[in-house]
């Protein structure tokens, strides 16, 4: 399953990444759901242009999720999702497009 999606990382200051992403791609966990409750689903995002992304930046970028029953149902556009490294927070993101 794969989306086009904008995401937003947090600062250094907010908790987010203290270095930049780099080779054009990164493997996060995607939670749909409450903080207090995460379910993570496994997602590489895909950078355009292979670029550094540093901490605080917003970017577009292509997401392939593992697919598992129902996520089917929690990717459409407009739906936003929280990234994290681990169980620590980095990130929040929306989808664009289905793709």
């Amino acid at each position: 399953m794969r989306v086009r999606a904008r995401v937003h990382f947090l600062t250094t200051a907010e908790g987010g990444l203290s270095t930049p992403i780099r080779g054009g791609w990164f493997r996060p966990n995607h939670n749909f759901g409450a903080l207090d409750q995460a379910v993570y689903d496994i997602g590489q995002v895909t950078f355009p242009d292979t670029r550094h992304v540093f901490p605080g930046d917003s970017v577009d970028a292509v997401i392939e999720f593992l697919d598992r029953p129902g996520l089917d149902l929690l990717l459409v556009p407009g739906r936003a999702w929280s990234v994290h490294e681990g169980s620590r927070l980095v990130g929040k993101a929306e989808v664009v497009a289905l793709i």
